[in-house]
């Protein structure tokens, strides 16, 4: 009995091995006629005139166009233009074991990723739907990556342009900066010459409050002096009347008292040259007629002088040229001193 159920799990398990080997090679040779297929697709409409290419197929092969795009699209990604050439080497090896329904999936991936896709997967227990999701992912992935390093380039773009920018800002600013500053220099030179211009004015003005006010306090100080001055004119003309008639009061008064006492001197003198004038008549008597009338009018001429040179000296005096007038009362005295001895 054991050996019975030895022999019958061994034939099940060959059994099996066959099923899976006839299975394999009907993938095998159903992915190879479908590529057959999609090949003479490619050629017939080659022939077929424009237009009339779906009239075609559902005519001849009773195929709809979208059910002939797979079957040349198949040709053309695991067909090499030479009949059946996909099961030569390598691909042999990499796609003997997927279906068409599989390798039309596959045609989503560019060949090296259809590739790898196959050698990482166990294609007899991956569905078609697997393979759309997991390439539907990896497309989306990429698409992700794509976006990604877009938003890379675009943010290196941005930044370098930000870069740009900032260096244009920075140029600017410096820019900026540099005619702030000049125009600062210049506010502060404009601030300076007005300020200069202002002080100058004010200089100017104050030079001429200065001058108005010192030729006020000169003409007070003037008309102060000149008051002053008429005052002490006036004090002096006061004194100087006063002294002039003092003067001449002095004048008068010792015009008096000189010609009195000349007078009085005169009146003396006269009256010994009286006397003596008698006893010289009394003496020269007896002398010629002549010599007496002679005398008598020199003598009169000489009292004619005489008066005339007292008056003479009291008009110096009332002149005052009191100096002159003594020295000439000098000389009257000396010469009728003279006459008196």
């Amino acid at each position: 009995m054991t050996d019975i159920i030895n022999t019958t799990e061994r034939d099940s398990r060959l059994i099996a091995g066959e099923i899976n080997a006839i299975k394999k090679q009907t993938t095998q040779i159903c992915l190879r006629a479908t590529i057959e297929v999609g090949r003479l697709l490619c050629e017939a409409k080659e022939l077929v005139p424009y237009g009339s290419w779906g009239d075609w197929l559902r005519d001849n092969v009773g195929y709809s166009q979208s059910n002939a795009n797979n079957l040349m699209r198949i040709y053309r990604e695991y067909g090499t233009g030479a009949q059946l050439d996909i099961f030569a080497e390598d691909r042999l090896s990499i796609f003997e074991g997927i279906t068409p329904t599989q390798a039309l999936a596959l045609t989503a991936l560019p060949e090296p990723e259809r590739r790898e896709f196959v050698a990482t997967h166990d294609m007899e227990t991956t569905s078609v739907r697997d393979i759309q999701a997991e390439i539907k992912a990896r497309h989306e992935a990429e698409e992700r990556a794509k976006a990604a390093e877009e938003r890379a380039a675009l943010a290196e773009k941005l930044i370098d342009g930000a870069k740009a920018e900032g260096k244009e800002a920075r140029a600017e600013l410096a820019k900026y900066r540099t005619e702030e500053e000049k125009r600062i220099e210049d506010i502060k030179a404009s601030a300076a010459q007005n300020a200069a211009n202002e002080t100058k004015a004010a200089f100017e003005a104050e030079k001429i409050r200065l001058k108005n006010e010192l030729d006020k306090k000169y003409k007070q100080k003037l008309d102060a002096a000149d008051k002053k001055h008429a005052d002490e004119m006036r004090q002096a003309k006061a004194a100087n009347d006063k002294i002039a008639a003092e003067r001449d009061g002095m004048r008068e008064k010792l015009g008096a008292e000189l010609r009195a006492e000349i007078d009085k001197e005169y009146a003396v003198r006269l009256s010994e040259l009286e006397k003596a004038a008698a006893a010289a008549e009394k003496r020269a008597a007896t002398a010629a007629n002549a010599d007496i009338q002679k005398f008598s009018v020199l003598f009169g001429q000489w009292q004619e002088a005489y008066n005339q040179m007292c008056g003479i000296i009291k008009k110096m005096h009332d002149e005052g040229n009191a100096e002159g007038a003594e020295k000439l009362e000098k000389v009257l005295k000396a010469i009728v001193g003279k006459w008196g001895a």
